[in-house]
């Protein structure tokens, strides 16, 4: 087991490397951002580079920059950069093939990376409002360790 229950702050590192927290990788597998304090302060400015997104960029008061969203022309997120309070970069996320389920646009591919650390999630299947047993999310470390 990588992390004991109700482990607050809890995150990925040991499995995968990547510092991401359960909770983000959550909200990642909806097609989510990662969550940010709503006390901070937003901007929403064009992509330099790609004219078709926006960025949504979340500052703390010194003007750090927290967390930069990626919004295409449609208002869907293709992606997230989240930032420590020095300003680097920790990891950032693209989501690509998006597929409608339910009325729900979904990430069919995220892609995770974390300087040299790497996590590509594909989703196959997406079965909405089914049972599913807890121990389907018990989470081992591959052989050998982190990757």
């Amino acid at each position: 087991q990588i992390f004991s229950s109700g482990a607050k702050g809890a995150t990925l590192e040991k499995l995968t490397g990547i510092k991401i927290e359960v909770k983000d990788l959550i909200s990642l597998l909806c097609g989510r951002s990662p969550e940010i304090s709503t006390d901070k302060i937003i901007d929403i400015i064009q992509d330099p580079k790609d004219k078709s997104i926006r960025n949504l960029i979340s500052y703390e008061e010194d003007g750090t920059v927290i967390q930069r969203i990626l919004i295409d022309e449609k208002n869907i997120i293709k992606g997230a950069d989240t930032f420590d309070s020095s300003g680097n970069l920790v990891y950032e996320v693209r989501f690509s093939g998006n597929k409608e389920v339910q009325g729900f646009v979904l990430p069919a591919r995220i892609d995770v990376r974390a300087g040299q650390k790497a996590m590509k999630m594909t989703m196959r299947q997406v079965l909405p409002n089914t049972d599913v047993k807890a121990d389907l999310f018990m989470l081992t470390a591959p052989s050998g360790g982190a990757n």
